[in-house]
Parts: C-alpha cells; structure tokens; sequence
C-alpha cells in the first residue's frame, strides 16, 4: 500500500493518469506540478485516508506544488500555495488553490513549449478567476479571434462576453469589434451600435486610425442593415477617407465593397460596381481571400440584377470556392443562397432548393440570423412557385417572427412585396 501522497502520485503518473510537471523556478530551486482530474482526486481522499477531507484538489489544472513556497497571498490578493513537504507525513499537508499560479502555469507553456488551444482555454479559466486583466484581456482577444476566424461564433462570443462583463470598455479593442461583429450577426443591431460608438470614441482619444476606420465601417454596415443609407454612407466614406490616409489597404478593400453595396441597394449599378472592381483589385493585389469573396458574391447580384445570369453564377461559384477554401462558413452560407437564386430564374427549381437548404443549414449552424431570415423567404417563394402553399406560408411566418428581433429594412420591404407587414 501507498502510504504518502508523493508516492502515490509518483505512481499515478507512471500510469499516466496523471500529468506531472518539473519546472525550474530559479537556478537552484525547482517546483514540481501535479495536474489532477477531478475523479482522481476524489479517489485519493477516499482511498485508506491518503487525503484527508481538508485538502483541497479543484477543477482539472489543478497544479499540487510539493517544494518550499511560503504560505500567504501573491501581489494580485490570491491565496498562494501553503506546503509542508511530503516527507513531513501525508495528514501534515494542506493546499490552498491559487488560479493565478494556475494561469500562470499554463501561459508558460503556451509561450514556451508550444501550447496549444486547450492550454490557451486553461490559462485563460484560470486569469478570469483570479482577474488578472492584462492576461485576460490579452488571451482572451487570440481566442476570440481564433474561434471568429473559424466560423465558430459563439465559441467566439464566449470569450469576448467573458472579458467585457469583467473589464467592459477596458477590454482589448480587438474584443469589442468581435463582441459588435457577432451582437450584429446575432440581429442585436443596437447592442453592437451601442459597441462600435463607444469603441469609435475610444480609437478617436488613442489616436488609433487603423481601428478607428474599422469600427467606422462597421457602423456603417449597422446603418446599412437598418435601411439609413445616408447615414450609412457617411460612415463609409470616413473610414475611406482614414484608410487611405494611413495606406491601409486591407481597410480601403472592406470599405470599397461596402460603399458599393449601398449604390448597388439604391440602384445605382454603375457606381456600385465600380466600388467593387476597386475593391477586388485591392483585395486580389494583398491576398486577402476573405474579402476577395465577399465582393465576388455583391459583384454578382449586380449581374443578377441585370438578369446576366451565366455572369452572376460565374463570380458566385468563384466565391464559394474560396469561402470554402478558407472555412468562411458566413459566406458560403450566402454564396449557396445567392446560386440558388440563379437556378431559380433559369427555372431549375431542383437545384435552386438543393443549394437552398444547404444555406438554410450552414446559416442555422453558425447563428447567422440574417442568412437564415434570407434562405427562408426565398424557399417561400421556391415553394409557391412549385404549388406548396402550405409551407411557404410557414416560411413567411418564421421569416416574420424572425424580422421582429432583426429589424432589417431589406427584409421587411421584402416582406411587404410579398404583402406582408414584418
């Protein structure tokens, strides 16, 4: 039988049911990190009293410090480690947890021996915890970043909410655009207003060009959404005017596709794909693939619009194949909807319902709100036009339940044309 608890864990690791860590702490000293499940360390304070009841072993992480660090609190108010070596006898010992030194053991492996995301979710569970606001705000704008560039929204939205309800307007600008790109895609349109002015105030007073230009495009598009193009052009034309000023290319390839989609809503194609012919080159010549999609996709509703349907299939399955290349699953989702919308006005109503429900799916998966308001009403139209009335009457009534939380101008006068109040 076992008899001490360094024993007993030396054991553990050999059956690698444990994770054990040596980590030099200067020249001299090293510190030795046991990393226990919770199912382990329940099994330890029952087996033949190896732990007793006032030991304390929490979540998976937990990091059991056998060495000489003195007992008390660390510089940020949080209990430190009080340890009695393991030769003192196993009833001697006491732990207090500390999720500062938690986080702080798993940021050193994240910078140091090539962490990865679950050491990074780890480091961050721990500094929100103990509420070390440079870590939290600095792990959490990488993980929230991370999980919005792979589509996963509201992993994405997890981690900016998590750093904004501990450090509101503190938090890292890169996590409020996040935190006002998802409330928009989420059909929050006034909560993310409410973000983007307040972060536009904050880039004004650093004197943050790059970010403020961002923040005034998205602003811009908030307005688009609700139907105030003026206003919304106003915006766009700011942040044009900032970008070119610094030669942010990547800004000026967002802003021009924006501009455009507001001439090409009002009608005006001509100045509306001018706008997006400069924003393809721009995005073309730094390589950004995201946006290069995008504007793909807007460029082909002109050509829709103007019933060149072999021209708009063209850009729309250039655009898919890149949204699908680069894991864009927001734009896929409106790729496919915008194909189906060609095969429906050639009459290949098969088709338009296959790349239809492909949308709807995708849309639905992500939380994309708008995607799924779209793909609805054109699957009602789909399915009246293929003598199912019962369910593009159904189509209507949840696009309109919908449209009551979204509030998109372009859906409600959809909605009208289909002689509907919503």
């Amino acid at each position: 039988m076992l008899t001490d608890l360094d024993s007993a864990l030396s054991y553990l690791g050999n059956l690698t049911l444990i994770e054990i860590s040596t980590v030099k702490t200067d020249d001299t000293e090293t510190v030795k990190y046991y990393f226990v499940t919770p199912i382990i360390a329940d099994l330890l304070k029952e087996h033949d009293g190896l732990m007793s009841n006032e030991d304390t072993l929490k979540k998976t992480g937990f990091p059991l410090c056998m060495g000489s660090l003195s007992p008390g609190n660390d510089k940020e108010g949080i209990t430190s480690f009080s340890v009695i070596p393991a030769e003192a006898g196993i009833h001697s010992l006491k732990v207090n947890f500390s999720d500062k030194l938690a986080g702080d053991y798993y940021d050193d492996v994240v910078n140091n021996f090539d962490g990865g995301l679950t050491e990074h979710e780890e480091a961050f569970y721990h500094y929100h915890k103990a509420r070390v606001k440079e870590k939290i705000n600095e792990i959490g704008s990488r993980l929230s970043r991370y999980y919005y560039d792979s589509s996963l929204y509201s992993a994405a939205f997890h981690y900016c909410k998590a750093v904004y309800e501990l450090l509101g307007l503190e938090s890292d600008l890169h996590v409020l655009n996040y935190l006002g790109l998802i409330l928009q895609l989420y059909c929050d349109l006034d909560g993310a207003l409410k973000i983007f002015l307040e972060v536009e105030k904050i880039t004004k007073a650093k004197g943050d060009k790059q970010q403020e230009g961002a923040i005034l495009s998205n602003i811009g598009q908030i307005y688009h959404v609700k139907g105030d193009y003026d206003s919304a052009l106003k915006y766009l034309l700011d942040s044009l005017k900032l970008s070119k000023q610094i030669n942010n290319k990547k800004g000026d390839g967002v802003t021009l596709n924006n501009i455009g989609e507001i001439y090409r809503v009002k009608g005006d194609y001509y100045s509306a794909l001018k706008y997006m012919r400069d924003s393809l080159k721009n995005s073309k010549e730094i390589g950004d693939k995201q946006q290069e999609g995008i504007t793909l996709n807007n460029i082909s509703l002109i050509y829709d619009a103007k019933r060149d349907y072999d021209e708009a299939l063209k850009y729309l399955l250039e655009s898919l194949k890149i949204a699908r290349e680069i894991g864009d699953k927001q734009q896929e989702g409106a790729a496919l909807n915008n194909i189906s919308q060609i095969y429906d006005a050639k009459g290949d109503y098969d088709r338009a319902l296959q790349y239809l429900l492909e949308s709807l799916k995708i849309s639905k998966e992500i939380g994309d709100t708008f995607g799924v308001a779209n793909a609805l009403f054109n699957l009602a139209a789909l399915y009246e036009a293929t003598g199912k009335p019962a369910e593009s009457a159904q189509c209507l009534k949840d696009v309109t339940e919908i449209n009551k939380t979204l509030k998109s101008y372009e859906v409600s006068q959809a909605l009208k044309r289909a002689g509907i109040e919503g």
